[in-house]
């Protein structure tokens, strides 16, 4: 089974698409915050995010055209490009066999226009906010235009990865569901939910391939709309689905609950959080963070809500990734119960060897097992390695017994991690 969760290049062009709209209509990489903008705040480095965007978003359009063109070549066999040189006059001399690629192109001709408007507005020394949302206004305007157009919509109709999903969805999920109403409205609300997944799943590799801190905060900011309006979905759905089917219905609370929770923590405390003066290590760290955070409570509840409907489905079937997640968890609590072990013999006496044990096992962990740890548990991991090191004979006792503590603490929040919890249960059922 193909992954669902790989992007076509127009599912891409979408997510920016998006990203880049809720960017200027918030002017700027603004979620979770309540602090007023500085009205003298230059807003020349947003000009060039921006840039960068509809860079790729040329790229990428150029792929969807040539994705296009392929489409065409069946019933056209007129129609030769030479994929080498510029495709847009090409294609102009098939306007009238060809409309939607006519379109397609024409919004390339925008991009390309906005692009070099950006360039030169960076060269200003000062751009004012409502210079920029008055830059931002023309691309917005242009994207609602292709959205309106016949193209942007055929398009979103043939988008592979969300009709495999549905009939996946249709045939193995929601097949028991009675009342057409009730179906539908599930198909919605888990059609939803698989999208935000592949958002954060494109974020991931995003980060991975390329990490411009900028650029990915729009993205994060289009997450966050997102998100407000998913659970606005799910709000509304209960009040529909609560006179039918209260057993979803409760579920669903649960999971508004949820990821209520989990996403505040991730806008507010994660990326809200994040210093001007931070360096690129500590700003993929907290991303990382915020990013594994988002994922585990969206997949956890997303896997609850399958199951009411169809305890027997196996989730692996959509991510081919639980195993080995599994297993690295595993892991991770079978190091972490050694190391506690260690550390409480060594501050109980005063044996050398046990000490040296203490110190080559801890090495050895922040080598392996702590990269799965997220961020914010590996800072204490490693101030308690140096403090350790350094301290002296009459300290040990009291330091390996508040590392001791800290190791107790970190295997119980560990010991919660959905994919353990997962395997558990199945294990018994």
């Amino acid at each position: 089974m193909p992954d669902l969760f790989d992007l076509t290049p127009f599912q891409k062009f979408e997510l920016w698409v998006g990203g880049l709209q809720a960017y200027h209509s918030k002017s700027g990489p603004r979620f979770g915050q309540s602090d007023p903008v500085p009205v003298h705040q230059n807003y020349s480095e947003d000009v060039k995010t921006s840039i960068l965007i509809v860079q790729d978003m040329i790229r990428l359009t150029s792929n969807i055209v040539l994705e296009e063109i392929e489409e065409f070549r069946g019933t056209e066999p007129a129609l030769v490009i030479d994929s080498t040189k510029d495709l847009r006059p090409q294609i102009r001399r098939f306007h009238s066999r060809a409309p939607e690629l006519e379109e397609l192109t024409s919004f390339w001709d925008f991009l390309e226009q906005y692009k070099l408007l950006g360039m030169s507005m960076t060269r200003l020394t000062h751009l004012s906010r409502l210079e920029f949302r008055a830059y931002g206004s023309l691309l917005t305007d242009r994207i609602a235009r292709l959205k309106n157009s016949g193209v942007y919509g055929s398009l979103l109709d043939r988008s592979l990865a969300d009709g495999e999903f549905r009939y996946l969805m249709q045939r193995d999920i929601v097949f028991g569901l009675e009342m057409p109403g009730i179906q539908e409205q599930m198909e919605i609300i888990l059609l939803e939910f698989f999208r935000i997944l592949r958002l954060i799943r494109y974020i991931q590799d995003e980060m991975r391939q390329r990490f411009d801190v900028r650029k990915l905060l729009v993205l994060f900011g289009y997450c966050y709309l997102s998100y407000q309006s998913f659970i606005d979905l799910l709000n509304r759905s209960r009040e529909y689905l609560d006179r039918y089917q209260p057993e979803i219905v409760e579920a669903i609370f649960s999971a508004t609950f949820a990821l209520k929770t989990e996403t505040r923590k991730v806008f507010d405390e994660h990326l809200g959080s994040i210093r001007p003066d931070a360096t690129v290590e500590e700003t993929y760290a907290e991303m990382e963070d915020a990013l594994g955070l988002t994922q585990n409570a969206f997949r956890q509840c997303f896997v609850g809500l399958i199951h009411l409907l169809n305890p027997r489905f196996d989730e692996r079937r959509l991510f081919d990734d639980m195993r080995q997640r599994h297993e690295q968890s595993v892991t991770l609590m079978n190091d972490l119960t050694e190391l506690r072990q260690l550390s409480k013999d060594a501050g109980e006496g005063d044996d050398q060897t046990t000490w040296v044990a203490v110190l080559q096992a801890l090495e050895t962990f922040m080598e392996t097992s702590m990269l799965h740890l997220f961020f914010k548990d590996r800072e204490p991991i490693q101030a308690f390695n140096s403090e350790l090191r350094q301290s002296v004979v009459d300290d040990r006792r009291f330091l390996l017994h508040r590392f001791e503590i800290f190791l107790t603490t970190l295997l119980g929040e560990v010991s919660k991690r959905w994919v353990l919890t997962k395997f558990r249960s199945s294990r018994q059922g």
